[in-house]
């Protein structure tokens, strides 16, 4: 699933304009296509998750980001989190979603695709 979007007033960078964009969801939150922005001249990976049905917490869950080459080899990865962290349930849709945003300082050279995931759990060392 890509998706790229920019404000209209500030192009995406070179390097970033052929970049793909995919996500993945957990048990316990989805991933909405994220976006690369532009904003205040920064370059930030942009998006909003959202509360599974069924899931009895979301406090546990951060997300991934990689950042692959062509072949699929990670050249980077990064984690964030969305907030509020606890999405509740709720008939509101706003509830039980949540939002991150991720300055990208410098894309790495070669980078062809962004792999936004979102992960239950602490990672296994």
């Amino acid at each position: 699933m890509a998706g790229l979007a920019g404000c209209v007033s500030a192009p995406l960078p070179s390097e970033s304009a052929a970049v793909t964009l995919e996500r993945t969801a957990s048990q316990s939150v989805a991933v909405y296509p994220p976006k690369l922005v532009v904003k205040d001249g920064r370059l930030l990976l942009d998006g909003w998750v959202y509360r599974q049905y069924g899931a009895l917490t979301t406090t546990e869950t951060h997300i991934d980001v990689d950042f692959l080459d062509a072949t699929g080899r990670v050249l980077r990865n990064e984690v964030t989190h969305f907030v509020p962290r606890d999405l509740h349930r709720g008939s509101h849709k706003m509830a039980h979603r949540g939002h991150y945003r991720l300055p990208i300082s410098a894309m790495p050279a070669g980078t062809a695709t962004i792999h936004v995931r979102a992960h239950d759990g602490d990672h296994q060392s």
